[in-house]
């Protein structure tokens, strides 16, 4: 599971090492009076997630730079004068907050404005001539959309669809773990190993829908949007499947003779690698992939669990309706799968009609 999310994140690894090997390499090569400010703005633009596609980031990006050259020219030209530059620089603080507060997206970029605002008054700074100053800023600019640009990273349907993969490989994993629990035999004699392993995954996968949810938070203010619609129901499908998996994992908790497990241990192998199969196939569906035969499968697995309960669970258990719970969570599960599917696949036509 590490070894999966790592691939997951190599992108914004790989993005982040260019973003410093060509800043390191312009400043060095350049040898400008100024190359402060290039590793300054290609550090600090290098996080600065705006837009929902590559071109509205870059755009965004642009208009940060903007502001950021326009302060650092205000910034030197109010320097003369001590009473013009206190006001200046506490008006410009005034708005930073106020933008920051009133639209939490832009609290980053606007504390960078104002960062880049007081570091233009500084001694340091101001040793360098401001034509040196913009190019430097400008060249900052320019490495960090490059690089986003190269690697994909930074806007929010690169961040959704990095998120909604890693949540349902999660899935997968706990999935695994949890019905790996009612087939080892030694379960109830390593309790706290098998449910320390469960808990970690649960933990894994409510943080991943989180990170989805911060990203929907940040099109606050256009909730009548069909993305924002489209990642509502994601989200929703997806803590649909986390409650199924929790009430399938009950009966580990129902049962008293782990010994029944004994009984319809093939049957639940079938169902533990069906569902497998149909996560790691949800993890990787594309516009034009099909999952039916996945979905035949888990139903056949059910199906399978089905015809031994009827055959043996329901006359050897004490409780034989717990079963019955569990094959009816199952199906709930395979149903609510499809509908992620078609929910994945309405986004996928969302980023295709932009």
């Amino acid at each position: 599971m590490d070894a999966c999310l790592s691939r997951l994140n190599l992108a914004r690894l790989a993005y982040l090492l260019a973003v410093a090997t060509l800043t390191v390499t312009c400043g060095y090569v350049g040898q400008s009076q100024a190359s402060a400010w290039l590793i300054w703005i290609a550090f600090t633009f290098s996080v600065v997630t705006l837009g929902d596609t590559r071109l509205q980031q870059s755009l965004l990006l642009l208009a940060l730079t903007a502001d950021v050259m326009l302060v650092v020219t205000l910034s030197t030209w109010a320097i003369s004068s001590p009473l013009l530059l206190l006001v200046y620089l506490a008006s410009l603080t005034l708005i930073c907050v106020y933008l920051g507060r009133r639209i939490p997206l832009l609290a980053y970029p606007a504390g960078l404005i104002n960062l880049f605002a007081v570091l233009a008054c500084l001694p340091l700074a101001g040793e360098y001539p401001l034509q040196h100053e913009i190019m430097n800023i400008m060249g900052g600019a320019v490495i960090v959309i490059l690089c986003q640009w190269l690697y994909q990273v930074g806007n929010s349907q690169s961040e959704v669809r990095s998120s909604l993969t890693a949540s349902v490989l999660i899935l997968r994993q706990l999935a695994n773990d949890l019905f790996e629990s009612m087939v080892v035999p030694d379960y109830a004699d390593h309790l706290y190993l098998y449910e320390r392993r469960i808990h970690k995954q649960k933990n894994r996968y409510l943080l991943s829908l989180e990170r989805m949810e911060k990203v929907a938070r940040s099109w606050k203010g256009r909730q009548t949007s069909k993305r924002y619609q489209v990642i509502a129901r994601l989200l929703s499908d997806l803590y649909q499947l986390y409650d199924n998996l929790m009430d399938c994992a009950q009966l580990r908790h129902r049962v008293d003779d782990f010994h029944l497990f004994s009984l319809c241990r093939q049957e639940m192998q079938w169902v533990v690698k069906a569902f497998d199969q149909l996560f790691l196939a949800l993890s990787k569906v594309d516009k034009g992939t099909s999952l039916e035969d996945d979905f035949i499968r888990v139903m056949e697995a059910i199906q399978c669990f089905e015809a031994n309960n009827e055959s043996v669970l329901q006359v050897t258990a004490k409780e034989p309706m717990i079963f019955l719970w569990f094959i009816a969570s199952l199906k709930t599960m395979c149903t609510n799968a499809k509908g992620l599917q078609a929910r994945m696949r309405e986004w996928m036509d969302i980023k295709e009609s932009r």
